[in-house]
C-alpha cells in the first residue's frame, strides 16, 4: 500500500517532467542492470516511471536524511550508498538484489554532471564490479540533455552490452578497468543515435 502511494507521487511528478523514450524494446525486467548519465534530480523520476518495478536504485546516503524524500525513496526501492569510500555493504546489497533476479539501477558517476556525455575519469569501478559478480545483463541509458521540468526530455535506452569477453577473467583492477571503458564508450555512444 505505502509502495503504491510512493509510486503515485512519482507519477504526479512524471506529469511535470515529459519526455519521448527511444529503445524501450530494450528493457528488460530480470536480473538487468541499468546505467545511465545523471544531470538532474528528475532523472530518478523519468527512470523510475519507465523501468519495471522491481528495479532498485542506488542513491547518495545524504538524501535519505531528507525525511519526505527519503521516505519515497525507500518505497521506490531505493538504498543509500556512501559515494566517499568503497561501500561494500552497498555493492553487496546490490548483487543480492540481482541474484534474486531484480532489476539494479546506478549512475555510475555516482554524482550529477553538467554535461550529459561522460568522462572515463568519472566512472566509478563499482559498477564494473557488481556486473561482472552477478553476470547480469547491462544495458546502457542515456538523457540527451540535461532533464527539467516542463520541458521535453530525450532518454535513449541502448541494446544489451555483449560482456562476453569478460566471462572467463577474473574480476581484478585491470578487468574493472577495461568493462569501466567499454561502459563509457557504449553509453557515449547513444547520444549520437538520436
Amino acid at each position: 500500500m505505502l509502495r503504491h502511494l510512493a509510486y503515485f507521487i512519482v507519477t504526479i511528478l512524471r506529469m511535470f517532467i515529459p519526455c519521448k523514450v527511444y529503445g524501450k524494446e530494450n528493457i528488460k525486467d530480470n536480473k538487468t542492470l541499468y546505467i545511465c548519465n545523471h544531470q538532474s534530480i528528475c532523472d530518478i523520476v523519468v527512470l523510475l516511471a519507465h523501468l519495471p518495478l522491481n528495479t532498485f536504485f542506488m542513491a547518495k546516503k545524504e538524501v535519505f536524511k531528507i525525511k519526505l524524500v527519503g521516505w519515497v525513496l525507500k518505497k521506490v526501492g531505493a538504498f543509500p550508498v556512501d559515494r566517499q569510500s568503497v561501500d561494500l555493504k552497498s555493492i553487496k546489497f546490490a548483487c543480492s538484489k540481482l541474484n534474486e533476479n531484480n532489476n539494479l539501477m546506478i549512475f555510475p558517476q555516482g554524482t550529477r554532471k553538467d554535461s550529459p556525455r561522460i568522462q572515463l575519469e568519472d566512472m566509478h569501478a563499482g559498477v564494473g564490479m557488481i556486473a561482472l559478480k552477478t553476470g547480469a545483463t547491462v544495458v546502457p541509458m542515456m538523457f540527451k540533455e540535461k532533464p527539467q521540468f516542463f520541458k521535453k526530455n530525450v532518454l535513449i535506452i541502448g541494446k544489451p552490452m555483449d560482456l562476453s569477453e569478460f566471462q572467463d577473467k577474473k574480476s581484478n583492477s585491470e578487468t574493472l578497468s577495461e568493462f569501466t571503458k567499454k561502459a563509457t564508450v557504449q553509453m557515449n555512444a547513444l547520444l549520437g543515435e538520436i
